[in-house]
């Protein structure tokens, strides 16, 4: 029996980060829109929440610092990474950086979804 399945964004409002090429960039990388089985990708919209847009000096930041990876897994490993040196950043308002926290959760609470329903 095939499984019915769906791309997904991790970062996921396209309304929001489609609004800024940079945010553009980290939204429609590649390795950032696994395919899922579909009853996963509904859980996990039902479950987690969209993340946030960051400031703009964040973002840069994030997409300067940001190395994508084959894996979806791994890529987003770095994406967090990124966003963590971002959020550490002497440039960055503490407000930017709670929102950079914020954004890393909803990345973070992804995983398992991703995990179980990869393809």
């Amino acid at each position: 029996m095939r499984k019915y399945q769906d791309g997904h964004h991790v970062i996921f409002n396209r309304q929001e980060w489609n609004l800024r090429p940079e945010a553009q960039a980290i939204r429609e990388h590649p390795s950032l829109i696994p395919r899922l089985d579909r009853a996963v990708h509904e859980e996990l919209h039902r479950e987690c929440p969209p993340v946030p847009l960051l400031g703009f000096y964040a973002l840069k930041r994030t997409l300067k610092e940001w190395y994508p990876q084959r894996d979806t897994l791994e890529s987003m490993d770095s994406l967090l990474f990124a966003m963590d040196l971002a959020a550490q950043s002497e440039k960055a308002h503490l407000i930017e950086s709670e929102l950079v926290r914020l954004a890393m959760q909803a990345v973070e609470l992804q995983k398992p979804f991703i995990k179980e329903g990869q393809l």
